[in-house]
């Protein structure tokens, strides 16, 4: 590959956090270095797991984002990640007898560390069969206390499975095939010390596997959902949940006894997480996590559970790791719950927001959240002055004025704003000094999507939906519900303003010439609404919008429209995916495709003919098309992995395209960039990973 100045330059990249010295004559150019420049939490934390044999280690993992480890009791996370061909972690168990073997299970399957987590590798015996979903299957992986080669999984789809070579084979147990007659997810599986029955728990009760005898057997606990089991004492007693109540067991399940119930006054309200230990006079204590809905909390019994006592309470957010605390406050549904095996006072908790650390038994909780980048974004723009926006799934739209040291949250911002709590998919700058802010919001809540416009740089936000469809669209979606992922404006005209959503319900093609007060759906649309973000206006000449979408060679592909987007004709064919759309203000146009792998597609002729650009090697596609804005050659294209996969990859060039230069280098694994913007005056990038928060990349 040819090497320009421009591009060699990009390879003497150093860290902004330290000084760096030139070169001595003749040394190979280092290696792109990415920053960190976001913030924490905000995401699904499926699992804490403390290591019962090394004081201070937990393991922590997401189902988009990967594993992290602490040797800190929490303190700071750092990624865990190496090997691992998929990001979508459920579950993880760690070896009793040997702490260096850890296994995790998720979407793919199972992958095992013979490290402490620092590499994984695939075990592709377990590939479609022993598979694994959040939160569905919590402690759904069992190791036996001996033998660190041999386990036990239950998956998501109500199965189990052994494997007594350390995951090379797998055999399913029983001759029924799933032990609750369904195919329930198995939420926890344990086997006994002297390796004589594993427990399978689920939504419809508890049975026991007698492994001698290769037989499931029922147990005296009867139909509850035994979201979680754990055993504790010499004696082995069995620990499950039971509703409002938590039941043990001393014979193997053979007979029950259960605590006082928890005070909980909703009827769907329930124990789902459970964790025990004795305290320093040996009285045993329960920790019982509760869901109703989404909210949930923690309660402690320090008499085997005949009184019970709520440690919700005394919560210090840590608002600087994670901004969005300023509205998203407090327990949330319970994903899991864990006592300490060193210190018996202190408790961890885990939700879908955050990870939470108790010294004291609960009467204090201290938000732990350091390092763990778990944010889905989805869109970033960086204003003239430097400061950096970014817009993400469920955390809201956030700013950082310091180039991504800190960052404030600019909407929500408060708990009791939830007419606009949930996705914010996109954010535009508009105007001379990038004071006008608009972005597209779907809230959580069954109204619909709506448009955000704010006058004064994100201290205030007025909400508009005049003229938008009044519920989400359901009808071929690109998920479940029709968004309003598409967002562009006239860049003569700031007032002019493009939308684009998908489903044939009502959704479609938007515009609005008041600046997004008011929005009309236009009277022609595209041949096809599957659109995600590809949605692009020329700047030579505003008339012209570009549209993006899915389908097949029929309807999919990309359209153009010369006159505001009253009619359209189709200009390019694609089997698949248009993801992105981008005009240079040269009037060059790029599209990011995922024609049989990641695939940017060009046009230099106004859009009437298409050029296959550069396809990237592996699987994917390629979304996060962006330009330097002073360079039209200067391009960053993200190649994008669905799925929880973790291969994405960061490609620039300086020729418009003729070369790449691949710069992901030190960036944690990841499924890849959402979106990508350069600095205005060219010297960073920055990009909005799909998950694991903001990274930029020093240019000059």
């Amino acid at each position: 590959m040819k090497t320009t100045l421009k591009s060699l330059r990009i390879l003497l990249l150093v860290s902004f956090c330290s000084a760096s010295a030139a070169p001595p004559a003749g040394a190979a150019p280092e290696a792109p270095k990415w920053e960190f420049a976001g913030w924490y939490g905000g995401g699904s934390f499926p699992t804490l797991v403390p290591d019962p044999n090394v004081y201070g280690r937990a393991y922590l993992v997401s189902d988009v984002a990967g594993i992290w480890r602490s040797d800190n009791r929490g303190s700071f996370w750092s990624f865990r990640t190496q090997g691992l061909t998929s990001l979508n972690i459920a579950t993880l168990t760690i070896a009793k007898s040997d702490s260096n073997i850890v296994y995790a299970g998720g979407k793919a399957g199972l992958f095992r560390s013979d490290d402490a987590g620092s590499t994984w590798r695939y075990l592709p015996a377990s590939k479609d069969r022993v598979v694994f979903k959040r939160p569905d299957d919590y402690r759904s992986i069992a190791v036996d206390r001996a033998d660190p080669n041999k386990l036990y999984a239950g998956t998501k789809n109500g199965e189990v499975y052994r494997s007594a070579d350390g995951g090379a084979t797998f055999e399913r147990l029983g001759e029924d095939r799933y032990p609750f007659g369904s195919a329930t997810p198995i939420s926890v599986v344990h086997v006994t010390r002297d390796g004589r029955f594993l427990f399978a728990g689920s939504p419809l009760g508890l049975v026991r596997y007698d492994l001698s005898r290769n037989l499931w057997e029922k147990t005296g606990l009867g139909p509850v959902q035994a979201l979680d089991l754990q055993s504790y004492l010499w004696q082995e007693t069995l620990f499950v949940t039971s509703g409002k109540k938590v039941a043990w067991s001393s014979d193997f399940g053979l007979t029950w006894q259960y605590s006082q119930a928890l005070p909980l006054a909703s009827p769907s309200a329930h124990i789902n997480r459970i964790s025990v230990r004795s305290d320093r006079t040996g009285k045993i204590m329960i920790a019982a996590a509760w869901r109703d809905g989404w909210g949930g909390g923690v309660y402690l019994s320090r008499e085997f559970g005949k009184d019970w006592v709520d440690i919700e309470k005394n919560l210090t957010h840590d608002t600087l790791s994670d901004p969005s605390r300023v509205w998203a406050q407090g327990f949330g549904w319970p994903l899991s719950v864990s006592f300490d095996p060193f210190e018996p006072n202190t408790l961890y908790f885990t939700d879908f927001w955050g990870v939470w650390r108790s010294d004291d038994n609960g009467f204090s909780w201290t938000e732990r959240i350091k390092g763990a980048a778990n944010t889905v974004g989805s869109d970033i723009a960086v204003t003239l002055d430097g400061s950096v926006l970014v817009a993400t799934m469920d955390n809201g739209l956030l700013k950082s004025s310091d180039a991504g040291v800190s960052y404030r949250s600019l909407c929500p911002l408060t708990p009791f704003d939830g007419s606009v709590k949930g996705h914010i998919w996109r954010v535009l700058p508009l105007g001379p000094d990038g004071t006008r802010l608009i972005a597209t919001n779907s809230p959580w809540d069954p109204t619909g999507n709506q448009v955000l416009i704010s006058e004064d740089g994100g201290l205030t936000f007025r909400k508009s939906r005049a003229g938008l469809p009044a519920a989400y669209p359901v009808s071929n979606t690109v998920w479940e519900r029709g968004y309003a992922r598409a967002l562009a404006a006239d860049p003569t005209d700031p007032t002019r303003l493009y939308l684009g959503i998908d489903g044939d319900d009502g959704g479609g093609f938007f515009s609005s010439t008041d600046g997004g007060t008011t929005w009309k759906r236009s009277p022609g649309q595209p041949g096809s609404l599957r659109i995600y973000n590809a949605l692009a206006v020329d700047p030579t000449e505003p008339a012209r919008i570009y549209w993006g979408t899915a389908g097949t060679s029929a309807n999919g592909g990309i359209y153009r429209s010369q006159d505001f987007g009253r009619s359209w004709q189709k200009v390019f064919s694609a089997t698949g995916w248009v993801f992105d759309l981008t005009v240079t203000k040269d009037g060059t146009a790029y599209a990011a495709t995922d024609a049989a792998g990641p695939c940017l597609y060009v046009s230099r002729d106004k859009g009437a003919t298409w050029e296959l650009l550069k396809k990237f090697a592996g699987a994917g596609a390629c979304e996060g098309i962006a330009v330097d804005p002073r360079d039209v050659r200067h391009l960053a294209v993200s190649a994008m992995q669905w799925d929880g996969g973790a291969g994405g990859k960061i490609f620039l060039t300086d020729d418009g395209g003729a070369n790449w230069t691949d710069v992901t280098a030190n960036l944690p694994n990841g499924a890849g960039a959402a979106a990508m913007a350069f600095s205005p005056d060219g010297h960073f990038l920055y990009l909005a990973r799909y998950a694991g928060s903001v990274y930029r990349l020093r240019l000059a």
